[in-house]
């Protein structure tokens, strides 16, 4: 049966999700990560920047998740859920998507690779995070690729894995605070930040 989406909606064959750690453990299927990536098979009369066959990311609780039939499960996304289309030469994001590398939360991974949990938030409060802009849509029109931006607290999605790239994050445009040529020496007061070379967005 084929799907037609309405309006500015795409239907999505979502890939298949992670039963495997790269340590060769077996992850049972309702601790499984939902997949964030898959190839659209269905475009809206108003999605004119995608098309049948496009390999997209898009966030990782977005869309409608139905089955039909054959037990093929589908996902129905708006085309604001998508983060990007995968090209040749790696993720092109789309409209006004940031995607940012390079945070640092404070966690520490030994060397058998378990992950130490910071507790940064308790010795400098609730605050914003450095991060490097790696892609930006074409709507985005403020900050630039390698520019650091200064993100308010909660305002990024949990990390997924981008062209290679471990932890990466898809930030929230509204909540970019500032931005810098280089990563500036930041001190942290609770809540308020000192910076360098900062210029207000």
């Amino acid at each position: 049966m084929k799907l037609t989406p309405l309006g500015d909606r795409v239907v999505v064959k979502a890939d298949a999700a992670e039963t495997q750690t790269a340590g060769g453990l077996f992850i049972p299927s309702v601790a499984a990560s939902k997949s964030m990536t898959g190839t659209v098979v269905g475009v809206g009369p108003e999605a004119e920047e995608f098309s049948e066959g496009d390999k997209v990311l898009f966030i990782k609780d977005g869309g409608e998740v139905l089955s039909l039939g054959n037990d093929e499960q589908f996902t129905v996304l708006h085309i604001a859920e998508i983060i990007g289309i995968e090209r040749k030469d790696g993720l092109e994001a789309v409209r006004d998507n940031i995607i940012c590398v390079g945070a640092e939360f404070g966690d520490q991974k030994t060397r058998a690779g378990i992950i130490l949990k910071s507790n940064i938030h308790e010795s400098q409060g609730i605050t914003a995070r450095w991060m490097q802009v790696y892609k930006v849509g074409p709507e985005v029109d403020f900050i630039s690729v390698d520019e650091w931006a200064l993100v308010q607290y909660g305002r990024w999605t949990e990390g997924f894995m981008v062209d290679g790239i471990d932890k990466s994050y898809r930030v929230d445009p509204k909540g970019c605070l500032a931005a810098a040529p280089e990563k500036p020496d930041t001190v942290y007061y609770n809540s308020d930040v000192v910076m360098t070379e900062k210029k207000i967005l």
